[in-house]
């Protein structure tokens, strides 16, 4: 009992005259330290392990995105074809905003891409392919109008007098009037916009192209985040 007794008396005067010599901040980053060692000696980790547990969360998660993604492919053009067959338009498409990389900085490019595009044979063609990794700074007037008011609308964008690049583009493909839609997540977060478009000056119904719009955006936006899986 006695040598307990001096073992424990033994420690603690050691410990102690350590405090007094290091500090206290000093004794216990040792003594942290020193437990560490001894349960990693105890009950070694497999830091491969680790990197492995993350590579497979890192795929699960890239799955479940790119089934996100399958879903609205499959229920979007659906839902663009009801909005197209419901107004004037002869062309519906939504342009989607996405990182482009970065400069040297790492600031990255804002750019939009179209991703969705539905057309009625009087269309003609597709245009989709001349709206790809777009920089948004080449249309910053129409984007921060989309913005500020939720939606723009053009009767006829031949008297619109404008140098911006969607306007050139726009009028090259044969588009006359046009109205834009800002898309939203459930964030609050502007993620992109549809474009309901025809070849014949003053043909879109502003009401009736809010009326369909309104039952349509929420869902889409939904779909775009990956918020929901069914279409309503």
């Amino acid at each position: 009992m006695m040598n307990d007794e001096n073992t424990r008396f033994g420690w603690f005067e050691k410990t102690v005259k350590l405090v007094s010599k290091y500090g206290k901040g000093t004794v216990l980053v040792a003594t942290v330290a020193i437990v560490l060692i001894a349960t990693l000696v105890i009950n070694p980790i497999n830091v491969g392990k680790i990197f492995e547990r993350n590579d497979d969360n890192k795929v699960k998660k890239h799955i479940e995105l790119v089934g996100k993604r399958e879903k609205a492919n499959t229920q979007i053009p659906t839902i663009l074809t009801s909005i197209l067959f419901q107004t004037n338009a002869e062309r519906v498409m939504i342009f989607e905003f996405h990182n482009g990389g970065s400069n040297h900085s790492d600031l990255p490019f804002y750019r939009f891409s179209c991703t969705y595009e539905v057309i009625k044979r009087s269309a003609e063609q597709y245009v989709s392919d001349s709206y790809q990794n777009q920089n948004v700074a080449d249309y910053w007037q129409s984007i921060n109008s989309l913005k500020d008011y939720g939606h723009i609308m053009y009767n006829n964008i031949d008297s619109v007098d404008s140098d911006e690049k969607v306007f050139y583009k726009m009028k090259k493909d044969g588009t006359k009037s046009v109205f834009f839609v800002r898309i939203f997540d459930n964030y609050g977060t502007f993620i992109g916009a549809v474009i309901l478009s025809s070849s014949i000056p003053n043909s879109l119904d502003y009401d009736n192209i809010m009326e369909v719009n309104g039952r349509y955006m929420q869902q889409i936006g939904n779909l775009l985040t990956g918020t929901i899986h069914e279409t309503r």
